[in-house]
């Protein structure tokens, strides 16, 4: 929730910054746990046993480690783009904005009304999980 998770990475493990927590995290998220680097899969398992054991339980149950990439990609792509632009949209119908990957571009004047969806909605998505 607070954003803060390779900053929480870095802090209890023996890895150094936040590029390398952040490449930690892409490798367990988006690699082949299985015959990845067992170094980090142990680093990652110690940190967040259930996270650790739901993402291999999901890649082995769809024998595509690829899949677990695919499936957030979706989620991601669903929850900016049908769910907070919508209301974006709807609530502001002469913003402009654009999209960057996982950013949304916007004039600084929406700030706080841009933040106040978004975070709305991502409460909402966390308590899913």
């Amino acid at each position: 929730m607070s954003g803060l998770l390779y900053e929480d990475i870095v802090e209890k493990s023996k890895i150094s910054n936040r590029k390398e927590a952040k490449l930690l995290m892409y490798k367990i998220l988006f690699g082949d746990n299985a015959n990845g680097n067992k170094k980090l899969n142990k680093i990652f398992k110690k940190m967040y046993p259930s996270v650790h054991e739901y993402i291999l339980e999901f890649k082995e149950e769809k024998q595509n480690y690829k899949e677990l990439a695919y499936k957030l990609q979706k989620m991601e792509s669903n929850f900016l783009f049908n769910t907070v632009i919508k209301e974006i949209y709807e609530t502001y119908p002469e913003i402009v904005l654009f999209t960057v990957h996982d950013s949304i571009m916007f004039p600084k004047s929406y700030q706080e009304k841009v933040e106040e969806i978004f975070y709305k909605h991502f409460k909402k998505l966390i308590n899913i999980f």
